[in-house]
C-alpha cells in the first residue's frame, strides 16, 4: 500500500496535486470495486420512484379498463356510419369514462408528489450513507453495514442541510432577478417616450447585452456559492458537525485553499463535458436511426464517472485536513489475465445460478408469484385493444420485410448491443434496489410482467409467441432470478442479518450471473426473433 498525504502543513492543499486525486480515485475504484455501489443505489432510487409511479397507475386504471372495452366496441361496431343518437350515446359513455379519467389524473399527481417528498428524503439518506462508506472505504476496509450506519445516523442533518442550500439559493435567484427586473423596468420609464427606429434597436441591443451579462453573472455567482459549501455534506459525517457549523467550517476550509477547491472544481466539470461530448453526438445520431445506447452511458456514468469523483472528492478533503489515506499499488493490468478471470466466472455461472436457484427457491417463487399476478393483469389491460392489433402489428413490425428484404426492420448488431446495455442496466437496478426494504424489485418485476402480457392481450396469439417468447423466456428468466436476488438481499436488511456483507457479496454475483442469459437474449432478439416474427406474419 502507498501513503497518500498531498496535503502540506497548515490544512492547504496545492494546486499541482489536483489531477493526483483523480488518478488515485481510479486506482482505489480499480482495486475496491465496490466503492461503485452507493452511486449505483443512487441511480435506482429514480429508476424505482417510477417504477413505483407505473405501478401505481396500473392499479389506479384497473376499474377503469372495464368502462373503456364496450365504448371500444361501439366504436369500432358504429364506424363513420354512427347515426346521431348512437354519437350522443357515445358522448355521455365518453363523458363519465372522462371523469374517471380526472380523478386518477388526481390521485396520480397527489402520489407523485409524495413519491417526490419520498425520493428526497432517501436521497439525502443515501448521500450520507456513500460520504461514510466512501470514507471508510479508502481509509481502513469496505463494510456495507457503514452505508447504512451513517445514512441513518445524518439522513436529518443531511436533509436540513439540503433544504438551507436550497433557500440560499432561492433567496439569491429571488433578489438577482428583482434587482435585474427593476433595472429594466427603469430602463424602460426613461427611454419609452423616445420612440425612433435607431433609438429602439439600441434599447433592444442593450437589454440583450445587460441579459447576456446577467445571466453569466449569476451563474459565476451560483457557482461560487457551491464551491464555498463543496465540503459541508462531508463535515457532517466525517467531523460529525452540526448543520451551521459544517457550513461555516466548509466556507473556511474552501477560503484557505480556494485556488485548489476551484480546479478540482473545474476539473470535475469538464470531466462532465468531456463525457458528453463523447456520448451526446453518439447517441443523438444512433437516435435518429431509430436505435437507444443510452443505457451505455448511464452504466459508464454510474459505475465509473460518478464514484471516481465522488472518491476524488473525498481524498481532496481528507488531504486538506491532513488525514492520511491509503491507495492501492495496482500492479500492471494483462489483459491476457483478465480475460482469464473472466471466462472463469461464466464457467462458474450456471454453477451460481444452480445453487441460487436451489437454496433460495422460496425468493423466486415469491417473484414468480408477483409476475403471475402481472401477467393476469396485463393481458385484461391490453385485451380491449385488441381489436386494433392489425394496425399496432403494422407500426411495430413491417409486413413487406426490412432493410433489403430481409426480416430486420433494423440493423441487428446495433440491437444486440441496445437489447444488452439495457437488460444489464435493469438486472443491476432489480438486484440493487432490493436496498429499499426489497419492494422495488417485485415491482419492477410486476411491471415488466405486465408490459409482456399487454402484448399478448393486444396481439394475435402466433405474432405474440412469435415476437416474444424465442428471447422472452430466457430474458424474463435473467430478470426473475435479478429481482429475486434484491428481494432475499432486501430481506435480510429488514432482519438485520450481521452477516449483510456475504449476504451482498452472495446476491451480487448471482446478478453478475444473469449477465450469460442477458447475452444470450439479446443474441436471440437482435438476429433471431426477426426471423421467426417475419414468417409467422406470412
Amino acid at each position: 500500500m502507498e501513503d497518500l498525504n498531498l496535503s502540506n502543513k497548515g490544512g492547504r492543499g496545492k494546486v499541482e496535486d489536483v489531477p493526483k486525486y483523480f488518478i488515485h480515485s481510479m486506482k482505489q475504484l480499480f482495486r475496491f470495486p465496490y466503492l461503485a455501489v452507493p452511486s449505483l443505489i443512487s441511480s435506482s432510487l429514480l429508476t424505482g420512484i417510477i417504477w413505483t409511479l407505473i405501478f401505481s397507475l396500473i392499479l389506479l386504471s384497473l376499474p377503469i379498463i372495464p368502462r373503456i372495452i364496450p365504448i371500444i366496441n361501439k366504436f369500432s361496431e358504429y364506424g363513420y356510419y354512427a347515426s346521431d343518437s348512437e354519437v350522443y350515446q357515445l358522448v355521455n359513455e365518453l363523458e363519465g369514462f372522462l371523469t374517471d379519467i380526472g380523478i386518477v389524473f388526481v390521485m396520480i399527481i397527489i402520489l407523485g408528489v409524495i413519491l417526490t417528498i419520498l425520493y428526497i428524503i432517501l436521497n439525502a439518506y443515501i448521500n450520507a450513507g456513500r460520504i461514510g462508506y466512501i470514507w471508510k472505504g479508502i481509509t481502513r476496509d469496505i463494510n456495507l453495514n457503514n452505508f447504512f450506519v451513517y445514512g441513518r445516523r445524518y439522513l436529518l442533518r443531511v436533509l436540513l442541510l439540503w433544504i438551507i442550500k436550497f433557500f440560499i439559493f432561492l433567496t439569491y435567484s429571488i433578489i438577482f432577478f428583482a434587482i435585474l427586473a427593476f433595472f429594466f423596468v427603469l430602463l424602460f420609464i426613461t427611454t419609452h417616450n423616445d420612440l425612433d427606429a435607431g433609438t429602439i434597436a439600441l434599447n433592444a441591443f442593450i437589454f440583450i447585452l445587460i441579459l447576456i451579462l446577467s445571466l453569466i453573472l449569476y451563474f459565476i455567482f451560483w457557482i461560487m456559492i457551491s464551491i464555498l459549501l463543496f465540503f459541508s455534506d462531508i463535515l457532517i459525517v466525517v467531523k460529525d458537525s452540526k448543520v451551521i457549523e459544517s457550513i461555516e467550517n466548509s466556507i473556511r476550509l474552501v477560503c484557505r485553499n480556494i485556488w485548489c477547491v476551484a480546479l478540482f472544481y473545474l476539473v470535475s466539470i469538464c470531466i462532465w463535458i468531456v463525457f458528453y461530448l463523447i456520448f451526446a453526438p453518439i447517441e443523438f445520431i444512433i437516435s435518429l436511426s431509430g436505435y437507444n445506447l443510452s443505457s451505455l452511458s448511464t452504466l459508464i456514468s454510474t459505475l465509473l464517472l460518478i464514484p471516481i469523483i465522488e472518491i476524488a472528492r473525498m481524498n481532496l478533503f481528507l488531504s486538506l485536513i491532513n488525514e492520511q489515506i491509503m491507495i492501492p499499488e495496482i500492479e500492471s493490468i494483462r489483459i491476457k489475465n483478465l480475460i482469464i478471470r473472466c471466462l472463469s466466472f461464466v464457467k462458474e455461472s450456471p454453477r451460481i445460478l444452480s445453487n441460487f436457484v436451489c437454496n433460495d427457491f422460496r425468493y423466486i417463487l415469491a417473484c414468480s408469484i408477483i409476475a403471475l399476478f402481472g401477467f393476469y393483469i396485463g393481458y385484461n389491460v391490453g385485451s380491449p385493444f385488441s381489436v386494433f392489433s392489425d394496425t399496432i402489428s403494422d407500426l411495430i413490425y413491417q409486413r413487406d420485410g426490412g432493410i433489403l428484404g430481409t426480416p430486420y426492420t433494423s440493423l441487428p448488431f446495433i440491437d444486440f448491443f441496445e437489447y444488452l446495455f439495457n437488460n444489464t442496466l435493469v438486472c443491476l437496478y432489480l438486484f440493487i434496489s432490493g436496498i429499499f426494504l426489497g419492494i422495488i424489485p417485485l415491482i419492477g418485476i410486476f411491471n415488466n410482467s405486465v408490459l409482456i402480457s399487454i402484448m399478448f392481450g393486444i396481439l394475435p396469439l402466433n405474432i405474440s409467441i412469435a415476437s416474444i417468447i424465442p428471447h422472452g423466456i430466457i430474458e424474463f428468466s435473467a430478470l426473475l432470478i435479478s429481482s429475486s436476488a434484491g428481494l432475499k438481499f432486501g430481506l435480510h436488511l429488514i432482519r438485520r442479518n450481521s452477516n449483510i456483507n456475504e449476504v451482498f457479496n452472495e446476491t451480487l454475483r448471482v446478478c453478475l450471473s444473469v449477465l450469460i442469459l442477458i447475452i444470450i437474449a439479446a443474441f436471440i432478439e437482435a438476429f433471431i426473433t426477426p426471423i421467426i416474427t417475419y414468417i409467422a406474419m406470412g
